[in-house]
């Protein structure tokens, strides 16, 4: 009777028992799905990383290789079993990284006959890309300005700059990543900015709670129908245009605007 196909999915290791030792090697099934650009090494190497820890391999990559020769009996050489060991297992990983590099990347390392050398060689050619990369997202979360953009697009554009951040191992604090954001907004939101400013004395004020909050704050603004200069600046009783609100009067101003505002209830008592 014929054996039903196993509709099982392949390993992601295989054990590769060696001739000349007991100990076995180990072959990764595991593709990487981001192959290495000249601008995502980070990212890239931190796919790399655990599973070379995971699979106890990363002596590949810190450790010089065992002596090819041992002194046998009677003063003569021969080869290290160790050597042959470590060599088997050594050129089975660097074919999978190999097969993780772009062609661009590829050429030029093409030389390189040990995984560490490809792996040294690799962190000079292009770790310092990398940090320029980490210093050009900072630098966008910093100078981002709302402009024209609704609140969602505007908060959803720093979220996915600090989210590229943290994948190339260099994560945005996220009380960093809320005065960024404030520090972005135009003066119809001024009461906003200073009730986060209040906020944050006292407790911490995340960019889930910012989202919330102007997101209200927006659909207020449609809401009245008004100009931010109306909206904010206002008149007096006796007909002339008021001083901008202070920032105690902008946190009491906000805080009132958003009691009948169900979703941020729990909001009000941060503020």
């Amino acid at each position: 009777m014929a054996t039903p196909p196993s509709n099982q999915s392949p390993s992601p290791i295989s054990d590769i028992s060696s001739s000349s030792s007991s100990q076995q090697v180990v072959l990764i099934n595991l593709p990487i799905s981001t192959k290495l650009t000249t601008t995502n090494y980070l990212s890239w190497r931190s796919q790399i990383l655990p599973l070379l820890h995971g699979y106890n391999l990363a002596r590949h990559i810190d450790s010089p290789p065992p002596e090819p020769t041992i002194q046998a009996a009677e003063g003569r050489f021969e080869v290290n079993p160790e050597f042959l060991q470590w060599h088997r297992q050594d050129q089975l990983l660097l074919g999978w990284i190999r097969s993780s590099l772009t062609e661009q990347i590829q050429s030029q390392v093409v030389s390189c006959a040990t995984t560490l050398e490809i792996w040294s060689e690799l962190q000079k050619l292009l770790s310092s890309n990398s940090r320029s990369r980490v210093m050009d997202l900072k630098r966008q979360i910093q100078s981002a300005n709302k402009g024209n953009l609704s609140c969602a697009d505007y908060l959803q554009s720093l979220r996915r700059l600090a989210d590229e951040l943290a994948s190339v191992g260099s994560p945005y604090p996220d009380d960093e990543l809320v005065m960024a954001a404030i520090n972005g907004l135009g003066s119809d939101y001024l009461p906003v900015v200073a009730a986060v400013h209040a906020a944050s004395v006292h407790s911490s004020f995340s960019f889930s709670d910012l989202h919330t909050l102007l997101l209200g704050h927006e659909a207020l603004l449609k809401t009245h129908s008004m100009s931010p200069a109306a909206f904010y600046a206002g008149r007096n009783g006796h007909g002339r245009p008021r001083a901008p609100y202070t920032a105690c009067e902008s946190k009491a101003h906000l805080s009132n605007m958003l009691k009948n505002w169900s979703c941020c209830e729990n909001l009000l008592q941060k503020i």
